[in-house]
């Protein structure tokens, strides 16, 4: 099942006492919810998206990126994510986003 699906059965299967055992759905608002019926087995896209991001910079030397981001939920979370820990660094403002639709994400954490 994909992220918007996962999310939308998450709480039928909660409610029902059924385990969700999920082996690509990776969005942070099906993880936060801490359901104790389900089971992810892959990263979540707040950490793929910074272990990214720490990669380009630390391993590559990449001081700039273009983030090109598909209309998908997936998409937009990981886009969201690599962001966030984009910005986090001293990259800012050398981070460009190209997808003129796409909502902007909240600033990253502190």
């Amino acid at each position: 099942m994909n992220n918007i699906v996962t999310i939308a059965a998450a709480d039928i299967y909660a409610a029902h006492d059924l385990a969700m055992i999920t082996p690509i759905a990776s969005d942070t608002a099906l993880t936060e919810r801490a359901l104790t019926n389900v089971f992810c087995f892959t990263n979540r896209d707040d950490q793929t998206g910074a272990a990214i991001a720490r990669y380009l910079y630390d391993v590559m030397g990449k001081r700039r990126a273009v983030l090109i981001e598909t209309e998908t939920m997936y998409g937009h979370s990981m886009a969201c994510a690599f962001s966030r820990a984009f910005l986090s660094s001293d990259l800012w403002p050398r981070l460009f986003r190209c997808l003129p639709q796409a909502p902007i994400c909240s600033p990253p954490r502190q």
